[in-house]
């Protein structure tokens, strides 16, 4: 019964107050300004001709500002989310914004459960990734990302946002909403392929990047006790 009422639940949010809330949250966003924070070079990131993004969960919302710079590449972004409820419900909000998903393994992010994202970044689009995802806790790096890359032997760019105005949202990821006319920052750093027996090496290399990253910009993503440097 419990099961029943939740599926009707989102049911509801996903066909009805999704639709229906789109075009104003649409236009919201439409308001954003985008920055690149550092001299990174977005053309030759998104030439790689296989690359995952990897951010936190709470920065996902941000990152929707940049997809036009994906589109207008010719290429396609592809999420993976939980089968879960809030999986399919996250997908169904990125796919109004041209972003595409695919549903991963119910457990931690095994390659065996990832292999239509490994093969949907293989042949040319670009995956996304949330480090500390689907469940959390917020800005906690787990490795499966890191060997999903490995396997589809894919850059990494490790991207991180921020947004001085707006509200911080109350999930478990901080999610931060940008106020109209709000400046969305953006900073990455590319990694290239990472081989299967430096895995462990290379994901401390990259979680140190992406807190530093957060650091510098001052992501209101990040809990407070993780803002201060080590």
């Amino acid at each position: 019964m419990i099961i029943f009422s939740r599926r009707i639940h989102f049911f509801f949010i996903e066909k009805v107050l999704l639709p229906l809330f789109y075009i104003p949250i649409r236009i919201w966003m439409a308001t954003w300004k985008t920055r690149i924070v550092d001299p990174l070079d977005v053309n030759q990131c998104l030439n790689a001709p296989r690359l995952v993004i990897a951010t936190f969960h709470g920065m996902l919302l941000h990152l929707i500002a940049f997809a036009g710079l994906v589109r207008r590449r010719g290429r396609r972004i592809v999420v993976m989310t939980s089968p879960s409820y809030d999986g399919r419900l996250l997908g169904a909000f990125l796919g109004r914004f041209g972003i595409d998903h695919v549903l991963g393994s119910s457990r931690s992010r095994s390659v065996g459960g990832s292999l239509e994202f490994i093969d949907r970044v293989k042949a040319g689009d670009i995956g996304l990734i949330a480090v500390d995802g689907p469940r959390g806790p917020c800005c906690d790096v787990k490795p499966g990302f890191l060997r999903i890359a490995v396997a589809a032997r894919a850059h990494l760019l490790v991207a991180a946002t921020s947004a001085k105005c707006g509200i911080t949202l109350n999930s478990w990821d901080r999610a931060h909403l940008p106020v109209p006319f709000g400046i969305i920052q953006f900073s990455a750093q590319l990694t290239p392929p990472v081989e299967a027996r430096d895995q462990e090496q290379a994901l401390a290399a990259i979680k140190k990047a992406l807190f530093e990253l957060s650091r510098q910009i001052s992501s209101s993503v990040l809990p407070p006790a993780l803002r201060r440097y080590p």
